[in-house]
C-alpha cells in the first residue's frame, strides 16, 4: 500500500498559509512536540496544542486547522494515522469496510423492525395510559355520533326484544355491568357485526341478531367485544395508529401534543382494524368469560361460522366501509379452542 512505503517521520501534504488561493505542496513532520511544516522557502513550526485535528470522516483528506488560519490537507490518511500516532477508530473501520456496512445495514433494518413490531406499540400502550376514562368515553360518544351519521341508522329491533337483549347483555357483563353499554342499530351496509368503542360502547347490529340461531351466539360476539373494551384496544389501536404524535406526548408530557392525536381520533379510529394479537386478547377473554356465565364457548365458533359464510357471500360488495366495520379477520386457527367445547 502507499502509505507502507513512507518514512513514518514525515508525509506530503497540501498547505494552504491563508494568503493564497492556491495551495503549496510541503512535508510535515513532528519535531519536539512540534508539527514541522518543510516547504521551499523554509520550514514553519506549530506547537501540537495550538493546532486542531480534524477526525477522520469517510474518504476525506485529513485536515489540520493552523492557529494563524492556515490549514493543512493529507491525502494518505493511514500515512497520516502513522505520522501522528493515532489508532484507527471503529467509525472508520466501518465506513472503509464493505462487511462492515453490509452488517451495519443489517443490523440498521434488523433494529428498525423490532422498533416497530414491539418497541412503538409498547410504547404506545403507554401512552395510551394517559388518556383517562372520561376522555375515552368523550372520544368513544363522538366516534359513535360519526358512526351514526355515516354507516348506520336506527334499530329496527322490537323494544322487546332489544330488552330481552340488554337483559342477557347485563347477565353476561355480571358485576361489571356499569363498565359496558350495548347499543343497537340497523346496518344493512355493513352487515351482521358487533363492534367496540373507546370508552366501553359496544354496537350490535339488528343483522347480527337476524344471522344467529341462539341468543347464546349473539352473547358470545358480545363477549368477544366485551374483550376489546377490557383491553382498551380501540384507545391503544389509535395511539399505534398515531404513532410519533402519541409518542412524543407520553415523553414529554406535553397535553397539547396528545390533544392533536384525539382531535383526529373519530377519523383515525374509524379507520382502525384490530390486529390479530388484539383479536388474540379478546378471544381468551370471552374463552374465559363464557363458561363462568354457564354459556358454552361452542356459540362462538358457531356464530363466527355463521359471520364467515356471510362475508363470503358478499364478499366485494362493501365498497367505501371502513374495515374494522366490515368484519373481523377470521380463521380456522383462531375458533379452533371454541370448537373444543362442541359436542362430537
Amino acid at each position: 500500500m502507499q502509505s507502507e512505503s513512507i518514512n513514518k517521520s514525515s508525509l506530503p501534504a497540501k498547505w494552504h498559509d491563508g494568503t493564497q488561493s492556491h495551495a503549496h505542496p510541503v512535508t510535515l513532520r513532528l519535531e519536539a512536540g512540534h508539527l514541522c511544516i518543510d516547504h521551499a522557502y523554509g520550514t514553519q513550526k506549530y506547537r501540537l496544542g495550538d493546532i486542531t485535528i480534524q477526525a477522520e470522516l469517510g474518504s476525506l483528506a485529513r485536515r489540520i486547522d493552523l492557529p494563524d488560519g492556515g490549514q493543512i490537507e493529507v491525502a494518505d490518511r493511514q500515512g497520516f494515522r502513522l505520522l501522528m500516532g493515532e489508532e484507527r477508530g471503529w467509525l472508520q473501520r466501518l465506513e472503509s469496510g464493505k462487511r462492515w456496512i453490509a452488517l451495519s445495514l443489517i443490523i440498521l433494518m434488523a433494529s428498525a423492525f423490532v422498533t416497530y413490531r414491539w418497541g412503538l406499540p409498547w410504547v404506545a400502550d403507554r401512552a395510551a395510559d394517559v388518556v383517562d376514562a372520561n376522555t375515552e368515553a368523550s372520544l368513544g360518544r363522538e366516534v359513535l355520533e360519526a358512526v351514526d351519521e355515516d354507516w348506520v341508522k336506527p334499530s329496527k329491533l322490537p323494544a322487546q326484544r332489544q330488552t330481552e337483549l340488554l337483559r342477557r347483555f347485563a347477565e353476561l357483563a355480571g358485576k361489571d355491568a356499569n363498565h359496558y353499554r350495548l347499543e343497537f342499530r340497523a346496518a344493512p351496509e355493513i352487515g351482521p357485526n358487533a363492534f367496540a368503542l373507546p370508552g366501553g360502547t359496544i354496537v350490535l347490529t339488528d343483522e347480527l341478531v337476524a344471522l344467529t340461531k341462539d341468543d347464546r351466539e349473539v352473547m358470545a360476539v358480545l363477549a368477544h367485544e366485551m374483550g376489546h373494551v377490557n383491553y382498551r384496544h380501540s384507545i391503544r389501536g389509535l395511539m399505534r395508529a398515531a404513532g410519533l404524535s402519541a409518542v412524543t406526548a407520553m415523553l414529554t408530557g406535553e397535553v397539547a401534543s396528545l390533544g392533536s392525536v384525539l382531535a383526529s381520533a373519530p377519523v383515525l379510529v374509524a379507520q382502525l382494524k384490530y390486529n390479530r394479537d388484539f383479536e388474540n386478547e379478546a378471544d381468551d377473554f370471552a374463552l374465559q368469560m363464557l363458561p363462568r356465565r354457564n354459556i358454552s364457548p361452542c356459540y362462538f365458533a358457531t356464530a363466527m361460522g355463521r359471520l364467515e359464510g356471510w362475508y363470503q357471500r358478499k364478499a366485494g360488495k362493501q365498497d367505501g366501509i371502513p374495515s374494522w366495520l366490515s368484519t373481523h379477520p377470521e380463521t380456522d386457527d383462531r375458533i379452533v379452542p371454541f370448537q373444543r367445547f362442541c359436542q362430537k
